[in-house]
């Protein structure tokens, strides 16, 4: 079994530090305005920055809403010209009990 280290979690680590300072620069914010738009604290920013520490799911999607990015834009990977569906314009998939239901969010036939 791997090690996260061996499949990639440090260059991870070091691309959203990187990325989230990039972003916060080119929009002029302190950490402490994306710490009031984003709601994670000053500290946790910075030890994300600085690579100190590694954000939960959750921690980057609030900084995503703060900075006003798609959350993959954090992940400082290529960008795609993929198209996201709309709610409104997908028919949901249920389950045969109706107990279970899915919608696609990106069109069928289409990779990430």
């Amino acid at each position: 079994m791997s090690s996260g280290d061996s499949v990639g979690a440090a260059e991870l680590a070091l691309r959203v530090g990187q990325r989230l300072r990039e972003e916060r620069q080119v929009r002029g914010l302190s950490l402490d305005d994306l710490s009031r738009s984003s709601g994670v604290s000053r500290a946790a920013l910075s030890q994300i920055e600085t690579r100190k520490s590694s954000p939960s799911i959750s921690v980057m999607w609030k900084i995503a809403v703060g900075l006003g990015v798609p959350f993959s834009q954090l992940l400082g990977g290529e960008g795609s010209d993929g198209a996201m569906l709309k709610r409104a314009d997908i028919q949901p998939l249920r389950s045969p009990d109706g107990r279970f239901e899915t919608r696609p969010l990106t069109p069928a036939g289409t990779t990430p």
